[in-house]
């Protein structure tokens, strides 16, 4: 059995986490074992320095592995070199790992994965509220209707049935029971289409526009 160890800044310090709601498999190859099986793990946090991932078995702590991600998204596939530096066990049968790249990934590949809509880069507490809400686009005619699905300091998503591009300006307006409308402009910074609705990931563009978000905790 593997040994354990104290968790590294590879768990204390993630900066990009699997978006709720998507997931991305990676295949651990053992270099030790190259003719061997291969490791399928679930990927729950990845940085420049190396990823969290959980898994139905464990590999021993200082093996180096192949780490693969297919990105669907993208079209494309990721693999790094990377070196298992603390085991423990999970939930269930599961076992947590952590895997230090060596060398480090480029930022440039992780900024992939957050506008692709797999991976966000949370720094604050996001709520979850799935409201309706209508808007306004910089460039078109009249409202349309969508879904707030949650936000955070940074931004918020919507869920939407039609198709728009990245950059677009919007005014979104929130229609409460009680008090005033609520009304944020921002912009679409990434897209993921989905088999049921178009997720867009927007940024306030308002300086005072969180104050309004966070209204709706008193009236949601």
């Amino acid at each position: 059995m593997a040994g354990t160890t104290n968790p590294t800044n590879l768990e204390c310090r993630p900066r990009y986490t699997v978006r709720d709601g998507q997931k991305a498999t990676v295949v651990l190859e053992r270099n030790s074992q190259p003719d061997g099986p291969t490791l399928s793990a679930n990927l729950i946090h990845l940085d420049e320095n190396g990823a969290k991932v959980s898994a139905g078995s464990c590999i021993p702590m200082g093996e180096v592995v192949q780490l693969r991600l297919a990105l669907e998204q993208l079209d494309s596939e990721f693999q790094s070199a990377a070196e298992v530096c603390w085991t423990r066990p999970g939930k269930g049968n599961d076992w947590l790992m952590a895997c230090a790249f060596r060398p480090q990934i480029p930022k440039q590949i992780l900024d992939k994965l957050v506008i692709c809509g797999l991976l966000e880069q949370r720094e604050t507490i996001r709520q979850n509220v799935n409201l309706p809400v209508t808007i306004r686009w910089e460039l078109g005619e009249g409202g349309k209707s969508a879904k707030l699905i949650d936000y955070s300091d940074g931004g918020f998503c919507l869920g939407t049935s039609y198709v728009v591009e990245a950059g677009q300006r919007l005014s979104m307006k929130i229609d409460r029971p009680e008090g005033r409308p609520l009304e944020v402009l921002a912009k679409v910074q990434w897209l993921l289409k989905t088999p049921d609705e178009h997720l867009l990931g927007c940024s306030l563009l308002g300086g005072d526009d969180i104050g309004c978000l966070r209204a709706l905790d008193d009236s949601c």
